[in-house]
């Protein structure tokens, strides 16, 4: 049984609730009671909470029945937004979704530096100028969620990014000296894993999903947790060792897959046999 003090208990019963009418769309007080496994008394209140912050909307179903029309609760998809930022090598790419994360709008921003204080100031810029674009809704952006091409502790503590050769950088804590939004840190591999989990596959408690960026990832998630490793490794499909004493590695290895196979190596090779540079899909 969950116990602790009653604002805590109540903040899981939102985050329950909340989940429930995602996942179903649209949900009458009845079903999310009998879903949730609360008390319709606790479904009374949480909602009427919800619906006076403008994050839940009532829609009367029409029907033929005789008695009252049903009342079906449902996300307010435009009460604000959420702003993902994948950094990656090269560039950035900022995403806006809706609550419901239906693209808004997507944006790829070259980025010709990977000195660490430099990255924060064009953080920052772009962060603020969406933030201060995309004001006008109730709750504007609810939170900043960025994708890391390296390894991330449970801590959000960024500890080592092999392209741009960052070490232990506490990127969520430099950023939220200048922006006061709600920022998470994860790996980009994780990321992909939990957005599957979240949009398609509701259900499943353990999820591979792989990516190919500049770089190859594998994010994990067992038992409806993500995967890391003693070290935070685990996941980093892309530095094993296929060729030894092959081609180096900004991790400081020699041969890793990634040097040979990612998106970005693909694309240098490419640009080689043309004999042009900074080609494009």
């Amino acid at each position: 049984m969950i116990t602790g003090d009653a604002s805590y208990i109540k903040k899981i019963n939102r985050s329950l609730i909340i989940k429930e009418i995602v996942n179903k769309g649209m949900i009458s007080r009845a079903e999310l009671a009998k879903e949730v496994d609360l008390t319709r008394a606790t479904i009374s209140v949480q909602v009427a909470d919800l619906l006076d912050e403008g994050l839940v909307i009532e829609t009367h179903l029409e029907h033929n029945a005789v008695g009252r029309k049903p009342i079906m609760l449902s996300l307010n998809a435009e009460a604000g937004y959420a702003l993902g930022i994948d950094l990656d090598y090269k560039q950035i790419t900022y995403t806006l979704t809706n609550l419901l994360g239906k693209m808004i709008t997507h944006e790829n921003v070259a980025l010709h530096t990977s000195n660490y204080e430099e990255v924060i100031i064009i953080l920052v810029e772009n962060i603020k100028r969406y933030a201060e674009q995309y004001n006008h809704t109730q709750h504007g952006i609810v939170g900043v969620c960025i994708a890391v091409h390296g390894l991330v502790g449970n801590d959000e503590i960024v500890h080592f990014v092999p392209q741009f050769g960052w070490n232990d950088v506490m990127l969520k804590t430099d950023l939220e000296k200048y922006i006061d939004l709600t920022i998470h840190i994860e790996n980009n591999a994780n990321l992909s894993a939990f957005s599957e989990r979240i949009f398609t596959h509701h259900d499943i408690e353990n999820l591979l999903s792989a990516t190919f960026y500049s770089g190859i990832g594998l994010g994990m998630i067992m038992n409806n947790k993500f995967v890391r490793g003693h070290d935070g490794f685990a996941g980093e499909i892309g530095h094993m060792i296929l060729f030894p004493g092959g081609k180096d590695c900004a991790c400081g290895n020699k041969g890793c897959w990634e040097r040979y196979a990612s998106d970005q190596i693909i694309m240098d090779h490419i640009a080689e046999i043309k004999g042009q540079s900074g080609l494009t899909y």
